[in-house]
């Protein structure tokens, strides 16, 4: 994701907001001045309010956001539409799109499996995407990661080197990446 998408953002709603991390890179650049973290995950609240990221957090599914039209500079949704049905993320990209000007999101390129914690049932992926589902709705889609990489493989240190080296492809290629972002400006 390019973090150049929300410079000049005063106030970030982060729907799906999760442990925080993306958030956690932002305000140590100085951005923004006011965040919002969103997440249907009680506990994940819990945890982000202790480490002081958010200036609020909300308990909302990102299919219902609680927020009046245009009241947020950007929303970010990060590795959520994959844990919702494809009716759903449909919903949910247009709530986003509703409550502010840019909207940048995130997800797997194509349906992948994933490990749920069985503390937190919204873990479980249930929809594919693909580039053109996204655009369809208006958004401009970029790639990037040409494969999963997990901590356990012996060749974790090569697959990241091959994920950098075909960063520039991949960008114009979503459809052969491996995760892909959008960006949808009004």
């Amino acid at each position: 994701m390019s973090y150049k998408q929300l410079i000049g953002s005063r106030c970030i709603l982060d729907v799906g907001c999760g442990l925080g991390l993306p958030m956690r890179v932002l305000r140590r650049l100085g951005l923004p001045s006011r965040v919002i973290g969103v997440d249907v995950h009680i506990q994940y609240l819990r945890r982000v309010k202790k480490l002081e990221i958010y200036d609020d957090r909300v308990l909302a599914s990102a299919v219902y956001l609680p927020f009046r039209e245009k009241s947020f500079n950007s929303v970010i949704c990060l590795q959520v539409l994959e844990h919702l049905t494809k009716r759903d993320g449909v919903t949910a990209l247009r709530k986003l799109s509703r409550v502010a000007d840019t909207v940048v999101v995130t997800t797997p390129v194509s349906f992948v499996k994933a490990d749920v914690d069985p503390r937190n049932p919204f873990q479980k992926h249930r929809s594919a995407w693909y580039p053109e589902d996204l655009e369809h709705l208006g958004y401009m889609t970029k790639g990037y990661g040409w494969f999963r990489i997990t901590k356990h493989s012996c060749l974790a240190p090569l697959l990241v080197l091959m994920n950098i080296i075909l960063i520039p492809m991949l960008r114009g290629l979503p459809r052969l990446a491996y995760h892909m972002y959008a960006v949808k400006r009004h």
